[in-house]
């Protein structure tokens, strides 16, 4: 590990160049006795400093002619720096990440940084109310900051500031980020391939039109039915699905890990009584209907598939909620921010438009103009990753298979578009590796077993050439005092039990073809 001089150079850092832009603000101070403990996540562990000292760097810069702000923090250790560059993704319409995020990453010894990516959210699921003009306009310029423009940057200003803090540049740097920044991370592989060397990009939005506009699906079925399913029934729809198919993998844990195999038919149910807040509810056809098309996923009017649907498992309410009103038990549907605000401010550019007024057949109208609109800026769609790979790069991904925000079928059609073009599963595993969690939920949570250190394995195979055949996964129920630990096996390959030993265990499992 290396370190600076305790007199550190940092107060007197010069600016770096950033081509193309303007440097408004530069500003570095030293920020010793940080003594906290970081949440961890898939990435990097927890971690609880005593004395935590770093480099904290903020920097403003603007592209001329476009009256734009992009700012950027980095923070860089004065002590015990490992000799690497590490950069955060956000999430939702957020560029990037707080100081929990840098603080974690400084802590494991990383010079880090992350950006607002323009200030186009406001937060993850709000957006500025600047990008749209009082005369409907998108500020494309911020647009084109947080789709693209300010990741490349974010590269460009972290590694010339680290060169220049520590006099020597990083050997190695690495994105990081799930969800938007899992979208970020493949942005920067199919665009910029040389600004990193590894890449973790974690349920990422790839597709972005398709995948946000689509967050509305759920919420559209029950408008165009005029029926909302109270919270009880679709979460007994949600748990007899996971009883239905829970076994096909030859194991009870509440895990649906075969979801692509699941024989669930919702109209099975239909006449089945659920009590639902002191009431007695009987689950209709119509109920069951709706619970079919939100997993089938976006259909044409002739009822084609437009889009990917839901994996059998997740939970929809992440989607589209019910709220259970009075004693009618009627309900009503809750748009979900991330789609509400991108229709109706990117789409229709207006802030106050009726999105009940969005049906089945008035769907793919949205879908063909989120891409017509967006796709050249925000796609994330481009499968010839030959650039990225020829520089050496490596692309890890997981995906939870219990995602109900950005469903894992989207990653895998991305991917099959990929091994097409790159020359199969086993030449784009050269590069490019993909793990689906079952159980897990959007980048953590749900009922199993979370991806734990993922960077680990990937500085492991960017440096050492030691490619991962499985990440390490822990799951605790809160209400059981159970560690559950499960190898999460690289796709297509899945998690096979032996039969006989604990089912709680890693070492019960083993990576095969299929579970039979």
């Amino acid at each position: 590990m290396g370190s600076v001089p305790s007199t550190s150079n940092c107060s007197s850092l010069a600016a770096p160049q950033v081509p193309g832009t303007v440097i408004t603000s530069f500003v570095a101070t030293e920020l010793h006795g940080i003594s906290k403990t970081y949440p961890g996540d898939s990435v990097n562990e927890a971690i609880t400093t005593r004395d935590l000292r770093v480099c904290d760097i903020k920097v403003t810069l603007t592209h001329p002619g476009v009256n734009d702000e992009v700012n950027f923090q980095l923070w860089l250790p004065l002590t015990d720096w490992n000799g690497r560059f590490q950069a955060l993704g956000g999430g939702g319409y957020a560029g990037g990440v707080g100081q929990d995020g840098l603080g974690n990453a400084a802590a494991h010894g990383f010079a880090v940084g992350t950006t607002d990516g323009g200030g186009l959210g406001e937060n993850q699921l709000t957006v500025s109310p600047d990008i749209l003009s009082p005369e409907g306009e998108i500020d494309l310029g911020v647009f084109a900051d947080f789709s693209a423009r300010s990741l490349h940057e974010l590269a460009v200003v972290g590694k010339a500031a680290t060169a220049s803090f520590y006099g020597k540049a990083p050997h190695h740097s690495y994105w990081t980020g799930c969800s938007n920044g899992g979208r970020q991370g493949y942005t920067i592989a199919q665009y910029y391939p040389e600004d990193f060397d590894g890449i973790i990009a974690h349920a990422p939005a790839v597709r972005w039109p398709s995948v946000i506009t689509s967050l509305q699906w759920p919420q559209i079925v029950m408008d165009t039915y005029r029926h909302y399913p109270s919270t009880c029934e679709l979460q007994y729809l949600q748990n007899e699905t996971i009883a239905t198919c829970d076994k096909l993998d030859g194991v009870e844990d509440g895990i649906i890990s075969d979801p692509f195999n699941c024989p669930f038919d919702p109209q099975s149910l239909v006449g089945r009584s659920v009590e639902c807040s002191g009431r007695t509810i009987s689950i209709s056809s119509e109920t069951a209907e709706i619970f079919q098309h939100i997993y089938d996923g976006p259909v044409s009017p002739t009822g084609q598939p437009l889009e990917p649907g839901l994996t059998w498992g997740t939970t929809p309410l992440y989607l589209a909620s019910t709220l259970t009103l009075g004693d009618d038990g009627l309900g009503i549907g809750i748009d979900f921010p991330l789609a509400s605000q991108w229709i109706s401010i990117f789409l229709e550019k207006n802030k106050s438009f009726n999105l009940s007024s969005v049906t089945i057949d008035s769907f793919p109208d949205y879908l063909a103009r989120a891409w017509g609109e967006y796709g050249g800026l925000i796609g994330a769609s481009n499968p010839d990753l030959a650039p990225f790979h020829n520089h050496g790069g490596k692309l890890l991904t997981f995906h939870g298979l219990a995602d109900g925000l950005l469903t894992a079928r989207n990653t895998l059609l991305y991917r099959d578009q990929v091994e097409r073009v790159m020359g199969g599963g086993d030449a784009t595993d050269e590069f490019y590796r993909l793990f689906l969690a079952p159980g897990v939920d959007h980048c953590a949570g749900g009922n199993g077993p979370v991806p734990t250190r993922t960077l680990d394995a990937l500085i492991s195979w960017v440096e050492h050439g030691k490619a991962p055949e499985v990440l390490h996964g822990v799951y605790k129920d809160g209400n059981s005092t159970t560690t559950v630990t499960r190898d999460v096996c690289r796709y297509p390959l899945v998690a096979r039990y032996d039969g006989v030993g604990d089912p709680n265990q890693a070492t019960s499992f083993s990576c095969e073809t299929s579970f039979k």
